[in-house]
């Protein structure tokens, strides 16, 4: 197995905005009065440009996943101008805000207010990297006749994920007597970090396929995504998964939105990609389902007048998500106008009427009301590899490939909000004689790592944890298992450990969680 591609995150900032330097915000520290709930925020500001910057800060209670705490009443050094500078302060009364024995998490941003340019950042999309991408992915992929490729991409996105500094785990999926595992990497927004989009594709396929147009140019396309825009900062979160069980009837994304939807997150919007390389100018080389021509007279009129190429991407939706739909048409026009979309908006009662609308990861979101389109190159309409052995790369098109990419890519950075904003977070406590219970989640430290790690796991409430730590070539590095956990922590020695980095992963027997860990 071997990593997707390498993330060089800085150079690449670098040159594109090397003329407009991000915000610095270093020594952030918090202190509270417990008597008067008085929270002190301090910290240093830097930019090179000395440029007026935006200043905002916000609190979660529930370990960053969403800061919906209200700060609107702090003074000091917050808002709009503030100049760069050591020892800056705010003050914030959190009387009656702050309940219970609990911990926060403060996240200040620092926005210079610098337009980015998108279609500079659209197109950064590379045709050659969604091929070398696919180079990899393109072969079987079935938990039954190749379960180890399946493995192979499900851990090469995995790695993609931690290497983007994503909050990376894999969601157990149960399908029968088997447990598949959907693959899932967060980029939590600075501003509206409950908000969030998902960028998705399914990597599992048929069992006698090598599935290179379904569902790995999907796979590819996440990755591309996932690399052009996680550099940067957004208002809202971004989700990028990688479903599992699609093809056994759309378990993996049906398990996400039953289970996985806190009630703090609004999910605005889905880009699920299902099959977007094969491409054909050839006439009547697009077919359609019975009756299209009858429900949608006015697309199929565009696409007769071109005598039925499949030259086009399928932008679908239902009824709730026309403004996505909108959105991504719009994006194409104006960042990849050479890219052909046909919309299509699926009848309330699609199920009955039009189900070919309900064959991928999106239907779930659909029936959920969650707006979620589904990119897509026609299926079987278009591409007569269609689960078959002949569903090979060289049978794709990665001009086209990279087409549909850019526009997701610059509707993502349209809806999402992207800035040129630096962010930083820290930790403070309030006890207050009540007693609350925390996510469990883990924290390392120190980071980056030298001989000695600590994991702390707050109050989960389980009595062993097994840690592993694997190389990137997936190599297990490191394994121990402690029983039981009195003190919340676990202590490693990695005096063993060759300088480099890695992925941890920490599982109860029920949850699995992944972090990128850094040995000096």
């Amino acid at each position: 197995m071997r990593p997707l591609f390498s993330f060089l995150f800085f150079f690449a900032m670098t040159l594109l905005y090397g003329q407009n330097a991000y915000p610095e915000v270093s020594n952030l520290s918090v202190q509270i009065d417990p008597n008067d709930e008085i929270v002190t925020i301090t910290y240093d500001l830097a930019d090179a440009d000395d440029n007026d910057l935006k200043i905002t800060f916000w609190v979660s209670d529930n370990n960053g996943q969403s800061f919906t705490i209200p700060t609107e009443n702090a003074t000091g050094d917050v808002g709009f101008p503030i100049q760069p500078g050591i020892d800056k302060n705010i003050t914030w009364d959190a009387t009656g805000r702050l309940t219970g024995a609990m911990d926060y998490q403060i996240k200040l941003v620092a926005d210079d207010l610098f337009q980015l340019d998108i279609q500079a950042i659209v197109d950064q999309v590379d045709s050659n990297r969604l091929h070398s991408n696919l180079e990899f992915i393109a072969s079987p992929r079935h938990r039954f006749t190749s379960p180890g490729h399946l493995g192979a991409v499900k851990d090469s996105i995995e790695q993609a994920f931690l290497a983007a500094d994503l909050e990376t785990w894999r969601e157990d999926v149960p399908y029968g007597n088997y447990t598949g595992q959907n693959i899932i990497g967060r980029l939590a927004g600075t501003t509206q970090t409950e908000k969030t989009y998902i960028i998705d594709a399914h990597f599992d396929t048929v069992s006698n396929s090598p599935g290179a147009d379904d569902n790995g140019s999907g796979i590819a396309g996440v990755l591309e995504i996932l690399r052009v825009l996680a550099p940067y900062r957004f208002s809202k979160t971004l989700r990028f998964i990688g479903f599992d069980l699609e093809e056994e009837g759309l378990v993996g994304s049906e398990h996400y939105a039953t289970n996985n939807i806190s009630a703090e997150e609004t999910i605005e919007g889905v880009f699920n990609m299902e099959m977007i390389g094969y491409y054909s100018d050839e006439p009547n080389s697009q077919t359609f389902p019975t009756g299209f021509n009858i429900l949608y007279p006015d697309q199929y009129a565009t696409i007769q007048a071109d005598q039925f190429r499949g030259n086009f991407i399928n932008n679908i939706g239902d009824q709730n998500t026309v403004p996505l739909q909108t959105a991504y048409a719009n994006a194409a026009a104006l960042y990849v106008p050479e890219l052909k979309v046909i919309s299509l908006t699926a009848p309330s009662n699609w199920l009955l009427i039009t189900p070919d609308f309900g064959r991928s990861d999106h239907a779930p979101f659909w029936i959920a009301g969650i707006p979620a389109l589904m990119l897509t190159d026609g299926s079987n309409f278009r591409n007569s590899n269609y689960h078959t052995v002949n569903d090979e790369l060289e049978t794709l098109n990665f001009t086209f490939m990279s087409h549909v990419v850019k526009a997701i890519v610059g509707a993502v950075a349209e809806e999402a909000g992207i800035e040129h904003s630096t962010t930083a977070s820290a930790d403070f406590s309030v006890t207050t004689g009540l007693d609350n219970t925390l996510d469990c989640k883990f924290q390392l430290s120190p980071v980056p790592v030298d001989e000695h790690l600590v994991l702390s796991f707050g109050r989960c409430d389980f009595e062993a944890v097994t840690v592993q730590i694997f190389d990137l070539t997936g190599k297990l590095a490191l394994e121990t298992l402690t029983q039981p956990i009195l003190t919340k922590t676990v202590d490693l020695d990695l005096t063993a450990l060759e300088a480099g980095t890695y992925l941890l992963k920490a599982s109860n027997g029920a949850q699995s969680i992944s972090r990128k860990l850094i040995v000096n």
